[in-house]
């Protein structure tokens, strides 16, 4: 969402709910909690994540200024969701919200709209997922550069802790994947989460054609290219035929 666009969406709603603070690594909402409102973020950035059984957390997505979070179809949280930096998020009931798409069309179409947009990121997330781990990191710069149109260079307000747990691979690799990123022209320069983006022709070409590895076939099974867990599955199966 482009910041010209994220500035009208929120005069829609200057009227409508409350505009509450959150400190870093504050929690907004919890999984299980009642979902009794709709977030759109004014300032700062957000995840939603999900703690696995074993322990591990895992985030599902990132939302920044402008950005609409919070839609359930039950009536409570499947995810929890947390500020990324400081961050003020306009809070406004879900009957409220209802209440006035069924009387203005320009916010029914906006809600539209938004929920399309998250349906469209959670299947490009989907597909990311099953990329070798360099080409996810790629995608996932890839997918920032779109949201923040205007800048070759990227202030990510996440960790690489969080890029991790994103896309599901280790620290360590998300940093081995932007020292390869920077080898190959993609990058320009790194300065903590400052990234100056290379030519986005290599970077659109490393997510989509990126050859296997050595270190792609050693990878921990998550971060594998998916035929080559494929092949390793095939493997497997044929062992215990023969037992």
């Amino acid at each position: 969402m482009s910041a010209l666009t994220s500035r009208y969406s929120a005069a829609r709603f200057d009227g409508m709910g409350t505009l509450v603070p959150f400190a870093r690594s504050t929690q907004i909402y919890g999984e299980c909690e009642p979902a009794k409102y709709l977030y759109m973020i004014v300032k700062g950035a957000v995840r939603t994540c999900r703690m696995t059984l074993d322990g591990r957390r895992r985030i599902v997505g990132f939302y920044f200024a402008g950005d609409s979070f919070g839609f359930e179809a039950g009536d409570a949280h499947t995810l929890s969701a947390e500020a990324v930096s400081p961050t003020v998020v306009r809070m406004t009931r879900r009957t409220v919200i209802a209440a006035s798409a069924g009387q203005q069309e320009h916010i029914a179409h906006f809600l539209c709209k938004t929920l399309y947009r998250e349906i469209a990121r959670e299947q490009e997330h989907i597909v990311r997922l099953g990329k070798p781990a360099l080409e996810r990191v790629a995608d996932f710069l890839l997918e920032m550069a779109r949201r923040f149109p205007h800048s070759a260079v990227l202030e990510l307000p996440m960790s690489r802790r969080d890029i991790a747990d994103h896309l599901d691979i280790t620290i360590e690799t998300v940093s081995r994947a932007l020292r390869q990123l920077m080898k190959r022209a993609a990058l320009e320069s790194i300065h903590g989460r400052r990234i100056t983006l290379g030519a986005r022709g290599t970077l659109t070409q490393i997510c989509e054609h990126s050859p296997v590895t050595s270190r792609d076939r050693h990878a921990p099974y998550a971060e594998r290219p998916p035929h080559l867990i494929i092949k390793g599955s095939l493997r497997v199966k044929r062992m215990l035929a023969y037992r």
